[in-house]
Order: C-alpha cells, then sequence, then structure tokens
C-alpha cells in the first residue's frame, strides 16, 4: 500500500497488488470509498459485487473532490506503483 496524500482528515491510497481499473482507496477514520481514476473525472467504483463501500453521501462527495482536485498527481502515481501500466 502506498499512501499518496492525507488531506481534510482523509488518507488517499493504491495498493501495487489491486485489480483493474485504476482507482484509490480514500478513507477516514471511519469511513472507506473506491474512487475510479481510469477516466477523465474521477468517479464512485462500483463493483459487479454488493457495494462494500462505508462512505455517506457527504464523505463520498468529499472523496470524490480531493480526488478529482489532484486527479494528475495521483493518476502519476498509479502509474508509478504499478510499474508504468
Amino acid at each position: 500500500m502506498a499512501e499518496i496524500f492525507r488531506s481534510e482528515g482523509c488518507v488517499v491510497k493504491v495498493f501495487s497488488n489491486d485489480h483493474a481499473p485504476a482507482h484509490v482507496h480514500v478513507t477516514s477514520a471511519e469511513q472507506e470509498i473506491r474512487i475510479d481514476i481510469s477516466g477523465p473525472v474521477a468517479v464512485v467504483l462500483e463493483s459487479g459485487k454488493k457495494r462494500w463501500q462505508n462512505a455517506d453521501a457527504r464523505f463520498t462527495k468529499q472523496a470524490l473532490r480531493l480526488v478529482n482536485d489532484r486527479l494528475a498527481e495521483i493518476k502519476t502515481a498509479w502509474k508509478s506503483i504499478h510499474n508504468g501500466k
């Protein structure tokens, strides 16, 4: 796991052995959500399985804003962690 940055009580991180699509995990003391960063705008990552995210609407909005504000930096870090893939 690599921490990309911390802001507003949130930690944005990437797991080196994680699955596609490119995404980050945003956590706080009590909530967690996965954000898809593979497109031009970050969006909530929805899986085919039951949604496991523990995030209310306020946290989701905050996480999306934090990630979109630094999307280019996050994508660069994700590529570096995943060996340029």
